[in-house]
C-alpha cells in the first residue's frame, strides 16, 4: 500500500477520533486524548491549515484519499535547526507498511526543504511497535541530555513511563 502526505481536511476528523478513542492506540500516548471530541479534532485540522511556523501536520493518505494517520514536525526550531517528530497511524492502516513511507516523506521535508539538522523524537519504553518501527527506518538512540547539549527546548510527554529519545538518519 502506497501513501502520500497531503494537507489535513475536515473530512479527516471522523477517522481521526476514531484512533483517539482506541484503547489500544491511546496507551502508546504520553497524552490522554480520551475525552477529545469531535470539535477538538476540527480544530487542530483548520490550526494545521496556517503555515505555522512552529508545528507541521499533515495527513497521511491511501492512493484512494482514505486518511491513515497524521504525521508532524513539530516545535520546529529555526536557531537550532531541530524539530520533534510524531506520528499516529490509524488502526485499520497500521502493519502496513504505512509508517515507514510517512516517516521517509517528512524526514525528506524536514531536511531536504526546511533545512532541519536534527529530527528527534521519544517513544515509551514499553512501545514495542513503535520502536521497532524507528529502529527499522535507521533511528539512532540517544540520550535526552545529547539534545540538551545542542541548545534544544524538549517538550517532556505528561507520562511517568520511561522514554526512549531517537533521532532520525539525515536523508541522502
Amino acid at each position: 500500500m502506497n501513501v502520500y502526505l497531503r494537507t489535513l481536511m475536515n473530512k479527516d476528523a471522523d477517522s481521526m477520533l476514531e484512533w483517539m478513542h482506541n484503547p489500544a492506540v491511546q496507551k502508546s500516548f504520553g497524552k490522554d486524548f480520551s475525552s477529545m471530541k469531535i470539535e477538538n479534532c476540527l480544530g487542530f485540522i483548520k490550526s494545521s491549515k496556517y503555515h505555522d511556523t512552529d508545528d507541521l501536520n499533515m495527513a497521511i493518505s491511501t492512493e484512494d484519499d482514505a486518511y491513515a494517520g497524521t504525521v508532524s514536525l513539530k516545535h520546529i526550531d529555526h536557531m537550532t535547526k531541530s524539530a520533534e517528530f510524531a506520528i499516529v497511524i490509524h488502526p485499520t492502516f497500521q502493519g502496513k507498511g504505512v509508517g515507514l513511507q510517512a516517516m521517509e516523506q517528512i524526514a525528506k521535508i524536514g531536511f531536504k526543504v526546511m533545512g532541519l539538522e536534527c529530527i528527534f523524537l521519544n517513544v515509551k519504553k514499553s512501545n514495542v511497535a513503535a520502536n521497532g518501527l524507528y529502529r527499522k527506518f535507521g533511528c539512532n538512540e540517544i540520550e535526552e541530555k545529547y539534545l540538551r547539549d545542542k541548545g534544544i527546548q524538549l517538550f517532556l510527554p505528561e507520562t511517568e513511563e520511561e522514554m526512549n529519545w531517537y533521532e532520525f538518519p539525515k536523508c541522502e
